[in-house]
């Protein structure tokens, strides 16, 4: 409340009377506190994003060589094991990166068939960090789970999102549930949700004993900006962010609630029928190999070095270069050969990746892109690269990541 008073004086300058207003600024103080933890955490955005861009580049370098290394042990001997463990700690060294962008959503999306399972127990121990040691969390998971096409980055937030909104709900402590189901919906079912059609989904329930919610509250907690939160305590964007990404996902989100009896939210996504290949522990070289000469351009000397070794021990005849501009010297050096695909970092000095991709299909239309980047920001990536013939990677990724783009685009 601001209050402001004016004197009113008689002509022998005698205070008769005084005029005040009292002016209810409430509302603009919020959206204040809002503005300044909305700048706060593009702040926050904006440094994470260039870490994770060194700290993917380097993570990127040692997934390449340790698969160099471990293609060239016997497949069932002691020393495989460890190169396979040394590659699951690098994939959950980004996935840390990951998680830690997914506050501020500074991630690229780039969707993948996965276990929503495996992406709920990765996430577990950042889980039990960010709640109270009051709270038991418990898993519940599908024996047999089908999988979904999603970003590992967006579940993540999702279910970040919802493990904190618990954990606020639960300032005495409580229980904290994640439950993995598939779900069938036919023709004649009931719908959880008006708009969903019949069809096989993989249901995720996240459920609490918190204080709960009414119908009132219920009706808006997917409004952007609406919080019960105290003023600077929350940005109201969680649950907002939390349906945006399901519907982007072709899925669907319900919460069930009632004051002191916790909260229930039921995510349906759809299943896919393609399944990745997952390993058994051992490092086989069984990668699809090509003879085709590749163009790889990137200007970290390492990751650059790495890659190349990856491309030639499976097959690729490699031309390199460390930006655009040289890039386009050496196509120039190398025109009477056919130069299948462009294997190019997006975010270079002197020529970026998408403008050298540009050039390069004028004087190969018949070229293929893949596009690499530690960066984060999909404003930086995304406008420009959304035609059939360009892929695009994630640094830190697998040589099976690598070799699997390349033939998607190489037909």
């Amino acid at each position: 409340i601001s209050n402001t008073y004016r004197p009113l004086m008689n002509e022998a300058g005698e205070v008769y009377r005084s005029v005040g207003f009292t002016l209810d600024i409430t509302e603009r103080k919020q959206m204040e506190q809002q503005l300044l933890h909305s700048q706060k955490m593009e702040a926050v955005g904006t440094l994470a994003s260039g870490v994770a861009h060194d700290f993917n580049n380097m993570l990127a370098a040692i997934m390449s060589y340790s698969h160099l290394v471990g293609i060239s042990l016997p497949s069932d001997g002691e020393e495989a094991e460890y190169i396979h463990e040394m590659q699951r700690a690098i994939e959950r060294a980004g996935n840390l990166t990951h998680q830690l962008l997914a506050f501020s959503r500074q991630q690229v999306i780039a969707p993948r068939i996965l276990s929503l399972n495996r992406s709920i127990t990765d996430l577990s121990k950042m889980s039990r960090r960010v709640v109270g040691t009051n709270i038991e969390i418990v898993y519940e998971f599908e024996e047999d789970p089908w999988m979904i096409n999603i970003d590992p980055g967006q579940i993540e937030q999702v279910l970040l999102n919802l493990t904190i909104n618990a954990s606020d709900a639960m300032p005495e402590g409580g229980r904290l549930a994640f439950k993995t189901t598939n779900f069938t919906l036919s023709e004649y079912d009931k719908k959880p949700h008006a708009e969903m059609p019949s069809g096989n989904y993989v249901l995720l329930t996240v459920s609490d004993t918190g204080v709960g919610m009414s119908e009132e509250i219920q009706a808006k907690i997917f409004d952007p900006f609406f919080t019960t939160k105290d003023v600077g305590e929350g940005s109201g964007l969680g649950l907002a962010s939390c349906y945006g990404i399901v519907s982007d996902n072709n899925g669907y989100i319900t919460v069930d609630s009632r004051p002191q009896h916790g909260a229930i939210f039921n995510i349906y996504l759809p299943r896919v029928d393609d399944l990745p290949e997952f390993g058994n522990g051992a490092v086989v070289d069984k990668l699809a190999k090509g003879d085709e000469t590749i163009l790889l351009v990137e200007d970290e000397p390492l990751v650059q070095r790495s890659t190349a070794a990856v491309l030639r021990r499976h097959g690729y005849e490699v031309l390199t270069a460390s930006n655009g501009a040289e890039a386009m010297t050496v196509a120039q050096e190398h025109r009477g050969e056919q130069i299948a695909a462009l294997v190019t970092d997006v975010v270079m000095p002197l020529m970026g990746g998408k403008e050298l991709s540009k050039l390069m299909k004028e004087t190969h239309p018949q070229i293929k892109v893949l596009f690499l980047s530690g960066y984060t920001d999909e404003t930086l990536i995304s406008p420009g690269i959304q035609d059939h013939s360009v892929e695009f990677l994630k640094k830190p990724f697998s040589a099976q990541e690598l070799m699997s783009g390349l033939r998607k685009i190489i037909k």
